[in-house]
């Protein structure tokens, strides 16, 4: 059945046509697989209070501090992150999380942070960029 075989070729050119121009979908921007996966996600509000008392105002703070502008300028490949030295290590039953300029186009895969908390309060944070296989910066 030659017809068959073409059709068959067709609909799979088609299906990875359709998959390149998908857009991201909202899972894109997800935090559910985002390490430490037991951490209480900050819920990203623009109308947050930029403190150090929620994972909602800890993220506005983030954002108001490291602008996308700023982040791109210090993420330059010297910076990378060096694999023989440890990021944060979790240390706190207590951990928040979340992403940082999640509504905007980014020149990178992701930005995000995490932090240790005690009593409702941050003891450490790390800020994690992500382009391709390059990490940390």
């Amino acid at each position: 059945m030659p017809g068959t075989h073409q059709t068959v070729i067709s609909f799979l050119v088609a299906v990875v046509i359709v998959a390149g121009c998908a857009t991201h979908s909202d899972s894109a921007f997800s935090t559910d697989s985002d390490w430490p996966k037991h951490a209480l996600t900050a819920k990203n509000s623009p109308t947050a209070t930029p403190s150090f008392d929620s994972p909602e105002g800890l993220c506005r703070l983030f954002e108001e501090r490291w602008s996308l502008q700023a982040i791109r300028t210090f993420c330059v490949p010297e910076r990378r992150h060096n694999p023989v030295c440890q990021n944060l290590v979790v240390d706190s039953p207590e951990v928040w999380k979340g992403r940082l300029h999640r509504h905007q186009s980014l020149d990178f895969d992701k930005i995000e942070w995490y932090a240790t908390v005690s009593t409702g309060k941050v003891q450490e944070f790390s800020i994690g960029v992500y382009r391709g296989d390059d990490f940390g910066y």
